[in-house]
């Protein structure tokens, strides 16, 4: 989570605006997801199908029905960090699928019908988009 006690900190005590910058920068770059093998059980649990990366990380996790990919589904890169989570329905993609803060891929009956790139000012609203991206996350993960 976001340090608060460092950027208080600077504010204390004045740095020069670049420094201040690189700082915010750095700590919203350590500001990642729980990792998944953090919360493994917790993603088998709430999910019917697990697939894994070749070194046993968490590569994907999915809702079934009746055998076939339904509701919501999380993907993971290869370091365990979640990427993208939408939803299936009967088996195919639909629906908007957000990966990250900044993207969205939005598909129809599985197809790709556009993505939507978010340009954000203010890091502020670069980390608010993070933050929802990462509460949904553990939302479905059943952690909050």
């Amino acid at each position: 989570m976001f340090n608060v006690t460092l950027v208080n900190l600077s504010i204390v005590y004045p740095m020069p605006f670049t420094t201040l910058y690189f700082l915010t920068a750095l700590i919203c770059l350590q500001i990642t997801f729980v990792n998944a093998q953090v919360h493994k059980v917790n993603i088998i649990s709430s999910f019917n199908k697990v697939d894994y990366y070749s070194d046993s990380t968490i590569k994907a996790a999915y809702k079934t029905k009746k055998g076939q990919y339904h509701d919501y589904a999380i993907e993971f890169d290869s370091t365990g960090n979640p990427t993208s989570i939408g939803k299936y329905k009967k088996g195919v993609k639909t629906g908007a699928w957000r990966h990250g803060c900044c993207k969205t891929f939005h598909y129809k009956n599985g197809r790709l019908i556009y993505i939507s790139v978010s340009n954000y000012d203010l890091l502020s609203e670069r980390r608010m988009a993070e933050a929802d991206f990462e509460n949904l996350f553990l939302h479905l993960i059943r952690i909050r």
